[in-house]
């Protein structure tokens, strides 16, 4: 039982006595011999029922039914601490920030892996590591995907049980495309070849669209989609500009993203996928990009510099709300996870 649950626990039981003298004092009478549980709980000292007790039950109820969803939510992110990026994990309203790796090298673009239940990441040359959250600090550390690196861009499909990312083909580091490596039968597909760059893919969280960052003929950074076996890509943006970083919503009809191409400045717009209306969703000074849908394309997780040093934000999807979730040295890198204990993306 955790520290915090224990005094949840006692907290409630001071409050349900305090009730219990209020039902009391209410009554005024002696009270008789309860007949059942039910009674006993909920019922004031006549046997009658007490609005008190059953009130504050109630919202205890509620108020542990809460804690436990927000506490099997994680958001796992990349912070410089000291002289290297290491991985932290928080709530997604910024509480209970923790450190999670601490060997000295840098450590970027979390992931979460169901099937195994380990974190995994990206060290600086291109090399994909795994560890458990079990207080090793992350000393039980296990590579990956070795003879893919090196390699980028990491993204897990808890529906596929896939890791896909980006590849840089030998001695042309701008030249890349997107692979796939099943993690149960260590299938290894391309989705994406040619000598235009593809890379920043993201899955949907039910496993079956990937939306991806290709590089046109004329040197500008577009969005596209396709299937997660690589038919049916499509390209959703046009024009001059650097589209970056998108992500898929939930059910895989919106997909939001960093775009310089308005006024160079970084902003955040969604995208429809069927109607292709686009929707500016964030506009200010600075630069605003790695956005995020959470909890149900409700809430949005971005990464900004608005006043400083870049630190990762919180706001609804229609972009209000905006709160920062960061603070001292940058943040950024988030990856939400809604389960920890399923690992549903």
């Amino acid at each position: 039982m955790t520290n915090t649950l224990r005094q949840i626990i006692l907290d409630f039981a001071r409050i349900y006595k305090l009730c219990t003298k209020l039902c009391e004092q209410k009554s005024r009478i002696t009270p008789p011999k309860q007949k059942n549980l039910f009674e006993i709980f909920l019922g004031g000292p006549s046997g009658r029922f007490c609005f008190a007790k059953s009130g504050i039950i109630a919202v205890f109820i509620f108020f542990i039914i809460s804690v436990h969803a927000d506490a099997a939510e994680k958001v796992f992110y990349s912070k410089l601490t000291g002289d290297f990026w290491q991985i932290w994990e928080m709530n997604t309203d910024g509480s209970a920030q923790r450190q999670v790796t601490f060997s000295p090298e840098d450590k970027r673009y979390p992931f979460w892996i169901k099937s195994d239940r380990r974190l995994g990441y990206r060290t600086s040359n291109g090399e994909i590591f795994t560890i458990t959250l079990d207080g090793n600090n992350g000393n039980n550390k296990e590579r990956l995907l070795e003879q893919y690196t090196p390699l980028t861009d990491p993204d897990y499909s808890s529906a596929a049980n896939e890791i896909i990312f980006t590849r840089f083909i030998p001695n042309a580091a701008d030249i890349g495309g997107i692979w796939k490596v099943n993690l149960t039968n260590q299938q290894t597909s391309i989705l994406s070849k040619g000598q235009l760059m593809s890379y920043q893919p993201k899955v949907s969280a039910d496993g079956q669209k990937i939306v991806f960052v290709k590089i046109d003929a004329a040197g500008q950074h577009q969005l596209w989609l396709m299937n997660t076996d690589g038919t049916d890509a499509r390209q959703m943006t046009e024009g001059a500009g650097l589209r970056t970083l998108p992500a898929i919503s939930q059910n895989a009809d919106k997909i939001i993203f960093a775009s310089n191409h308005k006024n160079g400045d970084y902003d955040l717009y969604i995208l429809d996928v069927d109607s292709m209306v686009l929707k500016e969703i964030l506009t200010r000074p600075g630069l605003d990009t790695n956005p995020r849908f959470i909890r149900n394309d409700e809430r949005i997780l971005f990464v900004s510099n608005h006043d400083g040093e870049r630190q990762i934000w919180g706001m609804s999807s229609a972009g209000q709300d905006i709160k920062k979730l960061t603070s001292g040295s940058p943040s950024i890198d988030p990856h939400w996870v809604k389960n920890i204990e399923e690992g549903i993306k």
